[in-house]
């Protein structure tokens, strides 16, 4: 049946009133009324100069383990994340050869498009690490909530005080906003370490109550170590996502958008993927989908009616389609395919990181996935978080 065909050409896309969509939103806030959400704000600066070109491909292809891990906290934190690049002569001069590529947004599949948008190009560059704090202290919607966490990370490498952008100002800027910075210095291998530059780098983390860490850009391996069948877990991801209803003015974007990032995961590691897909399960992305999925709104509220909504669909002029049937009959089918999944799942694997990552022992590697993960942990647990 040519169902999505007829949705995804636009014949669907109005039927659901604001009233429904409101009634997302309230769930997204209050429906889980045991937990308690505290806001985390995190912005990535990072030097997309030829001196850590893979910094991005390194941060895009692992960042459903690092977001998973992230939300492993209790209050469960609501994780917003924002990303800069700077270095690049094509940023313009004006601006401090920075950019802003995303705003702070928990919808990481737009995230995801940003980053793969990025040209992959080397550029030459000049790091203006003071232009790159003062761009994300300013120009970035950092929250407002009083108990909100705001951690910043200035990945790259160079000396810190080049240009007219005064970099101890900055941070003086950013710690009086209660954003903490973690500067990370990215070097390919130890030819790249200059000794000069570290110290400013380290003082960066000092001025505004952060650490420091030194990675190598390419450095990479599965977090995740247990085997993972690929093909298994990606059929059944394509079944799934085929019983998707979109509405609302956004909603096939969402999709598209969502499409894309399940694209962009399968390219790399099967273990990658795998993280995708785990996050993609979670309460955190069922929450999201309400606001533009009807069947995640029905498998939400299965006894619901779906007054606000057109009774029935017509899609290619082959009939009339039941909604609420249909909606219903997707539900059903996404949950036993849910079921099918997670049993594809290597079990225990999150917690088991999770509990690494916390250990006072644990050896980050140079990696950049393990700094991110375990600087974050220290930081929450600082701010009261329970691991």
């Amino acid at each position: 049946m040519s169902i999505i065909k007829g949705i995804i050409s636009g014949n669907f896309i109005k039927c659901l009133s604001f009233s429904v969509i409101l009634s997302a939103f309230t769930f997204f806030s209050f429906g889980q009324k045991q937990t308690a959400y505290r806001d985390v704000d995190v912005v990535l600066c990072m030097d997309l100069s030829g001196s850590t070109n893979g910094l991005l491909d390194n941060f895009r292809d692992k960042m459903w383990d690092i977001i998973n891990q992230w939300q492993m906290y209790s209050p469960r934190p609501v994780v917003r994340i924002g990303l800069i690049g700077f270095s690049r002569y094509s940023f313009t001069d004006g601006s401090g050869y920075v950019r802003v590529f995303s705003d702070l947004t928990d919808d990481y599949d737009a995230l995801s498009k940003q980053m793969f948008a990025v040209q992959p190009y080397v550029e030459n560059g000049i790091q203006f690490v003071g232009a790159a704090i003062g761009t994300a202290t300013t120009q970035l919607t950092w929250s407002k909530k009083p108990d909100a966490v705001k951690i910043m990370y200035v990945l790259g490498n160079g000396v810190v005080n080049l240009g007219s952008f005064d970099y101890r100002a900055r941070c003086e800027e950013a710690a009086k906003e209660g954003i903490i910075i973690h500067p990370v210095y990215c070097i390919k291998n130890d030819k790249q370490l200059r000794q000069k530059e570290i110290p400013g780098w380290n003082e960066i983390a000092t001025l505004t109550g952060g650490e420091f860490s030194q990675v190598y850009v390419n450095k990479r391996a599965p977090l995740v170590t247990a085997p993972v069948n690929l093909m298994a877990i990606a059929s059944i991801n394509d079944s799934i996502n085929k019983t998707f209803l979109p509405y609302g003015k956004n909603g096939i974007d969402h999709l598209k958008l969502m499409l894309s990032a399940d694209n962009n995961a399968v390219k790399t590691y099967e273990a990658y993927f795998y993280s995708r897909l785990k996050y993609k399960m979670s309460e955190h992305y069922s929450a999201r989908m309400l606001t533009w999925d009807v069947t995640s709104y029905k498998n939400a509220y299965p006894e619901s009616k779906l007054a606000a909504v057109r009774s029935s669909v017509k899609a290619d002029n082959t009939g009339v389609v039941d909604l609420e049937a249909l909606a219903k009959n997707y539900s059903d089918t996404r949950n036993r395919l849910y079921q099918s999944l997670k049993s594809n799942f290597p079990e225990g694997e999150e917690d088991r990181i999770h509990k690494e990552v916390s250990a006072e022992e644990y050896e980050l590697e140079n990696r950049l996935d393990k700094t991110l993960i375990r600087t974050y942990h220290n930081t929450l647990v600082k701010e009261g978080f329970k691991d």
